[in-house]
Order: C-alpha cells, then sequence, then structure tokens
C-alpha cells in the first residue's frame, strides 16, 4: 500500500494505492485515527486500490463509525473497479454514508 496526503483548507484527502492488506492494518488504523482527531472531515481517494482484503475494509467502516462518533466525516470519493469488484464479491457494503 502507497499512501500519500493533502490537506486542502479543513479536509484531509487520503490518495491510496496498491493492494491494501491486513500487513497494512495497523498503519491504516493509526493514519485514520491521528487523522480523525485532526481534521474535521477526511476523504478517502481509492480509485487505485488494485485489491483490498477483508482486514483492510474492518478499517475503512471501522474509521467510519469512529467518525460519526466523534462529528467527524469520512467519505470516499472515488472506488476503483477491482476494489469494488472485490466488496460485492465478499457481500460487503460499505455505508452509504461514506460514499461520496
Amino acid at each position: 500500500m502507497n499512501l500519500r496526503n493533502e490537506k486542502i483548507k479543513d479536509r484531509t484527502i487520503f490518495i491510496l494505492d496498491g493492494d491494501i492488506t491486513i500487513y497494512d492494518a495497523v498503519s491504516l488504523r493509526n493514519t485514520l485515527l491521528e487523522a480523525l482527531d485532526t481534521s474535521p472531515a477526511i476523504e478517502l481517494n481509492l480509485a487505485d486500490v488494485t485489491d483490498c482484503d477483508i482486514t483492510a475494509l474492518q478499517i475503512l467502516v471501522a474509521a467510519g463509525k469512529t467518525a460519526e462518533k466523534n462529528k467527524r466525516r469520512l467519505s470516499i470519493t472515488d472506488c476503483s473497479d477491482s476494489l469494488a469488484a472485490k466488496m460485492r464479491q465478499i457481500g460487503f457494503d460499505m455505508p452509504a454514508a461514506m460514499l461520496q
């Protein structure tokens, strides 16, 4: 997984690419939690994610719930076709509030 971020006014945009697996879970979790502490709005651009396992998807949902609990906003602004297919394959529906 490659991860870069941009700050634009009151938003932090994370652009992820490559495979996101269990080996990236702790780093992804910590990065998202830190951002949720400091930014009122987080956007995830997943357009270039090539593959993702269930652990990474769980991290995204947990981050969304944490954002909601703390009155922050976490949204997905783009999702690769392969990631969307993987989500459908495992019967995983991203909460509608996270999709933009």
